[in-house]
């Protein structure tokens, strides 16, 4: 804008020196004309000696700024817009013009008409230049329309100084009122342009504020909002569908590692007792037993190890239906003192068995809000656990406490005396068929789910269970819901 408005002033600046004083001239000219034709008619209605051709001489001299003189054939003045002093100079001057004697070679002639005739006319006496029209009026007396062209050259100076500092004023005012302008057109373009580079780096916070009264720029920034928040509630539900995938897809490849696992550990495990069966029942059809006792152990092993198969298919059974919620809980009010003290009546054979001493620390009834069958299944695992895997004094202990860190759980604890758990089996004893010792657990009978089967169980309950080494042995916990 500062750089249209100085061309602009240079170009009138340059128009100005070059044309304006041609344009002028050819309006003094035309002035000139006019003046001498109104005059010639008003001569010829009214005749040049009365007074209402003196007045309209005057008002033509006043208004077009011209120097007149009308003189009679024999040179007396009629009428003149100069003083006496002045008036036989140009008397002189019209005489010289009349009869040819002016200075034609000087000024030059610039237009002749049918009676009168129009020049460029320097002034010896007077040291300048002007433009003269004489010419004969209707009534036969002789006129001359004088003007000066020093007072064009003059004016034409002191508009370009006035140009010059009027330009100048104006390109301060424009430039402050372009700063302006610019600054409101441009600070919403702006921000626009800074909202776009945020949205193209996927940040979304950042708003355009329209204004009341809104222009072309409020409403883009309007709809620019509008797409900010469509994209960003597009991105996102993308992004939650993308993490949804991404999980099912994690979740498929944890189950196709599981499946695999499973199938390698259930071929481990059964693989031992069907060889040991079908051992003892080809030794059985061959007829090695030479007597009743050891058909009878033959037997018997033959028992043990499809009571074992029964177990892990029992116990894989139930971890499968936990771990893919195909259990349906039913979570019930009951008593846990209740329900511990018969669990240890049932495994009281087993403890015998093993030599191991089971005590309880009764309380009052302790009532909890799970589903009793999965509660029962995991203490069970805690408990025969604790009595395959007891040593030194083979002493068991059950407790029932308030836990510690949340006031609406309730914590049951199994501890058994014997060695520790090393410490890089702690996080593994939870895994299905993690054995620290494989061959104490087979010596045992232990499956190797047990553990597994109690951590789906809290899981199933969003519960939590653990497992720490003492002093003396080796507690195992779990929590349940308060009723």
């Amino acid at each position: 804008m500062m750089g249209m408005g100085i061309g602009v002033v240079l170009l009138i600046f340059i128009l100005n020196t070059t044309l304006l004083r041609y344009v002028y001239y050819h309006e003094k000219e035309e002035a000139m004309k006019k003046t001498f034709s109104e005059l010639s008619a008003a001569s010829e209605e009214t005749g040049t000696d009365t007074q209402e051709f003196a007045t309209e001489f005057e008002a033509a001299s006043v208004k077009r700024n011209v120097s007149m003189l009308i003189i009679r054939s024999d040179g007396d003045v009629l009428l003149s817009t100069r003083g006496e002093n002045e008036n036989p100079y140009m008397v002189n001057q019209l005489l010289f013009l009349i009869l040819g004697n002016g200075p034609d070679n000087e000024e030059g002639l610039l237009e002749t008409g049918s009676n009168y005739t129009l020049r460029k006319y320097h002034d010896d006496r007077l040291n300048s230049d002007f433009l003269v029209l004489w010419g004969v009026l209707k009534d036969g007396n002789f006129i001359m329309i004088r003007t000066g062209i020093e007072s064009i050259t003059e004016s034409i100076g002191i508009f370009n100084k006035f140009l010059v500092f009027g330009a100048i004023f104006g390109l301060v005012v424009s430039f402050i009122v372009a700063m302006m302008l610019s600054k409101r057109i441009s600070s919403p373009i702006i921000k626009l342009t800074e909202i776009s580079n945020k949205m193209s780096n996927l940040d979304f916070d950042e708003k355009y504020a329209t204004r009341e009264k809104g222009n072309e720029v409020d409403i883009l920034g309007f709809h620019m909002n509008r797409m900010s928040e469509t994209l960003e509630k597009t991105i996102n539900e993308l992004t939650e569908a993308n993490k949804k995938l991404q999980e099912d897809l994690d979740l498929k490849e944890q189950n196709e590692k599981m499946r695999r696992e499973f199938i390698s550990n259930v071929s481990h495990e059964l693989k031992t007792p069907i060889s040991l069966i079908r051992g003892y029942a080809e030794g059985l059809s061959e007829g090695v037993c030479e007597n009743p006792e050891d058909a009878k152990y033959y037997t018997d092993v033959i028992m043990d190890e499809a009571d074992r198969m029964n177990r892990i298919v029992s116990e894989l059974s139930s971890l499968n239906k936990l771990e893919y919620g195909e259990n349906v809980l039913a979570p019930e009010k009951f008593d846990l003192t209740e329900m511990i003290k018969g669990l240890i009546d049932s495994v009281k054979v087993m403890s015998e068995k093993y030599g191991t001493e089971i005590s309880f620390d009764e309380r009052d009834p302790v009532y909890v809000f799970e589903d009793e069958f999965l509660t029962e299944q995991a203490v069970s695992n805690y408990l025969t656990n604790a009595i395959r895997y007891s040593e030194g004094e083979k002493k068991i202990r059950v407790s029932i406490f308030e836990d510690e860190e949340d006031e609406n759980l309730i914590r049951v604890s199994v501890f058994n005396t014997g060695d520790g758990i090393p410490e890089e089996s702690l996080e593994r004893v939870w895994d299905k068929f993690y054995k620290i010792d494989p061959a104490r657990t087979r010596e045992v009978g232990g499956t190797g789910i047990g553990l597994s089967v109690v951590k789906a169980v809290t899981e199933a309950f969003k519960t939590e269970c653990g497992v720490r080494n003492t002093d003396c042995g080796v507690e195992f916990f779990l929590t349940l819901h308060k009723n």
